[in-house]
């Protein structure tokens, strides 16, 4: 069972994660388009502030992958709904702090680092889509059908950095106690007009069968048919939106490097 948020196997496997703490952005709109550009520009803009705000209390930690959770508020499937249609939590974790049950550093060893043994990790917007509900709370998701992946067109983030760091020190910052407030902070600091959008959550996903992609998203169908079949087999349901852990930049074009963890969180039938 794998134990390492940025790290999942070739072949699905069952994992178990517990609440994780991100800054997060919700909107509606076309993946790559004017509102998803803005929003992510959002969620960097306040991300960056934070970072250097946190360093000044003794928390050193850098940005780690973009990730996204997705579905669409309508009966047909996803790939039948219009993409500006589409609904989605982006968001960037943060280092777990006192009092949040955490899943261990991310730091040190071979498959230590953010991308475990997907490798490099960086950062670039993807996307799949799914059924699900649109709050987002320390409780988790509730409910909600896997419809395979969508095909992605962004050149990237707008207004924010694209490629994330290898290692992060979330293992015992020397400093003061972390403090939400500083996210109040960064905010105000952001410079972008979306910035107010940008929001601390806490969620929990639990049980998760999940896979690592590799290759383009168009072809995320042949991971999540497996993931599928693992499920079902498993005596699983779907429970919980469709999550996405973009481990390669969005703008890399040679299918060998790409990859995409694909997270599925599950309840037994």
């Amino acid at each position: 069972m794998s134990l390492n948020w940025y790290s999942a196997a070739d072949d699905p496997e069952v994992v178990e994660f517990g609440p994780v703490r991100a800054l997060s952005i919700t909107g509606q709109g076309e993946p790559g388009g004017a509102v998803y550009g803005t929003s992510v520009g959002a969620l960097y803009a306040v991300a960056g502030e934070l970072i250097g705000v946190a360093a000044r209390h003794g928390w050193v930690f850098e940005l780690p992958c973009l990730e996204g959770r997705w579905w669409v508020e309508d009966e047909r499937p996803p790939f039948d709904v219009p993409r500006e249609e589409w609904w989605w939590h982006l968001f960037l974790r943060l280092p777990d702090a006192a009092g949040v049950a955490g899943n261990g550093p991310v730091s040190g060893g071979e498959n230590d680092a953010m991308g475990g043994s997907a490798g490099e990790a960086v950062n670039g917007p993807a996307g799949g889509a799914v059924n699900g509900p649109v709050d987002m709370t320390s409780d988790g998701p509730a409910g909600g059908a896997v419809n395979g992946p969508v095909d992605m067109t962004s050149d990237g983030p707008a207004g924010g950095a694209v490629n994330g760091p290898v290692d992060m020190t979330w293992d015992g910052p020397v400093g003061a106690a972390w403090d939400d407030a500083w996210v109040d902070e960064a905010r105000e600091a952001a410079r972008h007009p979306a910035a107010a959008r940008v929001q601390l959550v806490t969620f929990a996903e639990g049980l998760c069968v999940q896979a690592l992609h590799r290759g383009p998203y168009a072809e995320e169908p042949k991971t999540l048919a497996r993931m599928e079949a693992h499920i079902r087999d498993a005596g699983f349901v779907p429970n919980g939106l469709h999550h996405e852990i973009y481990l390669s930049d969005v703008r890399e074009t040679d299918p060998e490097k790409m990859r995409t963890i694909l997270r599925q969180p599950v309840r037994s039938a």
